[in-house]
């Protein structure tokens, strides 16, 4: 029996302003044929996933196990998602990569953009000041 791939859907694409956290539940969303089987003499007995986001701005990428939502069985895929959150320190334009794994090695990769605004900075000044003159003589 060969390994079949899970199947990956992401978000749409994003917006959000720079220093802003984006907070994006169920940012991957998959299903996959393999289920889990206890009673499996030969193989394993359940399946896991894990994933990766690569949020395209050179930061470290997330990455943890992925939650299986509804078990599958014959005939029915198991379903599973994760949830993602990333704060942009600069403006532009970014490609996220999220990436989902089973157990097996099969893996589906997606891509969204986001679009990170420019926030202007802001300015806090000191109030009003006074002095008192000093008188010079010669």
């Amino acid at each position: 029996v060969s390994n079949v791939a899970p199947t990956l859907s992401v978000v749409g694409n994003q917006a959000v302003s720079e220093g802003s956290l984006l907070s994006l539940p169920n940012v991957g969303t998959f299903t996959d044929p393999g289920f889990d089987n206890p009673l499996n003499p030969l193989a394993e007995k359940s399946e896991t996933f894990t994933f990766t986001i690569d949020w395209g701005d050179g930061t470290a990428d997330s990455a943890g196990a992925a939650t299986v939502d509804a078990l599958g069985s014959p005939g029915v895929l198991t379903a599973g998602s994760f949830d993602g959150s990333h704060t942009y320190a600069d403006d532009g334009l970014y490609t996220v990569t999220v990436t989902v794994l089973d157990d097996d090695g099969g893996q589906d990769v997606r891509t969204f953009s986001v679009t990170v605004s420019n926030v202007a900075p802001t300015l806090s000044v000191v109030g009003n000041q006074a002095v008192n003159a000093i008188t010079v003589t010669r």
